[in-house]
């Protein structure tokens, strides 16, 4: 399994393909609960159930893992929330003076052949029809790719 790891606080982070996300078994909602006694019975008749792959410390190191970083998800969800409406505010500014700019510009248009043409391009992504509701991050202009 390929896993890129980044250094954030104590805990090395993986950043997984959707691929290998795909592989993984998602845990029921609540498992927790049943580590222990499950783990104690693994212990208790190990020879009866064979070998795990893994320790039980080494199991419960994992779960000790998943329990620290839930908080840190739930404040990463809030930030990145708060990302994305920084935004959506921000762009919702430059679309709106641009779509007031565009209806200037139409109204101009119809006297001014050089403002006509300098909005053609832009008249044309109008008439393609709406975009997605959530804001997209817009190609850098001139890029080359």
């Amino acid at each position: 399994m390929t896993k890129r790891t980044k250094k954030n606080g104590s805990v090395a982070l993986v950043d997984l393909s959707t691929e290998e996300v795909r592989h993984l078994s998602k845990p029921r909602d609540g498992f927790e609960q049943f580590v222990e006694p499950m783990l104690a019975l693994y212990q208790a008749h190990r020879r009866q159930l064979g070998d795990l792959g893994a320790t039980t410390n080494e199991l419960r190191k994992d779960l000790s893992i998943y329990e620290e970083l839930s908080a840190r998800e739930a404040e990463a969800h809030k930030e990145l929330s708060a990302i994305e409406d920084t935004r959506r505010v921000h762009g919702s500014k430059v679309w709106d003076a641009l779509l007031d700019i565009y209806a200037r510009a139409q109204a101009a248009g119809r006297t001014s052949i050089e403002v006509k043409r300098a909005i053609a391009e832009f008249a044309q992504f109008m008439s393609t029809g709406p975009r997605d509701k959530i804001a997209q991050p817009a190609p850098a202009a001139n890029s080359q790719t």
